[in-house]
């Protein structure tokens, strides 16, 4: 026979009236627990979301340009819009973009460069058949030379007014 040990007799023993009412998990129950019932409060039926969106879809059809100024104002003040960003991305990693890929071509025509040239402006002077495989081909760049690429394409062009200056 097995001998009987003192936690034995702990987990066998019948538990006190009154001992541990309200704290069976909601599954025994059948209730949702306290946190349920909280967490389940705070999410929205997704009827009634659909029904707001789409109330909110007809109204900003409706309204005309002022209004749709001010409610977007009301939701960046209220910081529900996320930050516009201060300029597009212009690589994917290592690889630039096609669209950046055109607004290198247009910028190295207004300022006659060539992609070595580019890249001696830039201070990088071995990169510039690295420069003309990306331009033509979609090759990969240093890291380096994509954002000095992306500071080079928010300057003026040479020869333009900065925009930014005042006569």
């Amino acid at each position: 026979m097995a001998r009987k040990t003192k936690s034995a007799d702990r987990l066998s023993a019948p538990m006190p009236p009154g001992a541990g009412e309200g704290t069976q998990p909601a599954a025994t129950t059948g209730e949702p627990a306290a946190s349920e019932g909280a967490a389940a409060a705070r999410v929205p039926d997704p009827q009634a979301m659909a029904e707001g969106a789409r109330r909110l879809r007809k109204a900003w059809t409706k309204a005309d340009e002022a209004a749709r100024g001010q409610f977007l104002t009301w939701l960046s003040k209220k910081g529900y819009l996320p930050e516009a960003a201060s300029a597009p991305p212009i690589a994917s990693g290592r690889y630039l973009l096609p669209a950046t890929v055109e607004r290198i071509a247009l910028k190295m025509t207004q300022e006659k460069l060539s992609p070595a040239a580019l890249a001696r402006h830039l201070g990088f002077s071995t990169e510039g058949p690295a420069l003309e495989r990306a331009l033509r081909h979609g090759a990969a760049l240093r890291l380096a030379l994509v954002a000095a690429l992306s500071a080079w394409l928010v300057q003026p062009a040479q020869g333009e007014a900065d925009p930014t200056e005042q006569a």
